[in-house]
């Protein structure tokens, strides 16, 4: 779920449904993984609009992240595939 925060500038992302936060207005959409020149960029895509935006980090100064709408601050991923693994463990990094 995505929520529109009027405290904030930036909308905040929740992994849940709409029924766990009564009085706030879901935004429907897909996340989706874009590819990147050197990985990839995780971002909501509104169901309303043809755009999508990018899903970034916000650092809320009390030891926790929190991911946010934020063209600013993109959350890139990189996916590498172990050669004895059946699975993709995922790296994230922001330095990209």
């Amino acid at each position: 779920m995505i929520e529109n925060s009027n405290k904030k500038s930036k909308s905040r992302v929740r992994f849940s449904g709409p029924q766990d936060h009564p009085g706030q207005e879901p935004i429907n959409g897909t996340f989706n993984l874009l590819k990147h020149p050197l990985g990839y960029m995780l971002v909501f895509c509104d169901a309303t609009s043809p755009t999508c935006s990018d899903i970034g980090r916000y650092d809320n100064g009390k030891g926790g992240r929190r991911l946010t709408l934020n063209d600013q601050d993109s959350f890139q991923l990189f996916l590498y595939e172990y050669s004895n693994k059946n699975y993709s463990h995922v790296i994230s990094d922001n330095t990209i």
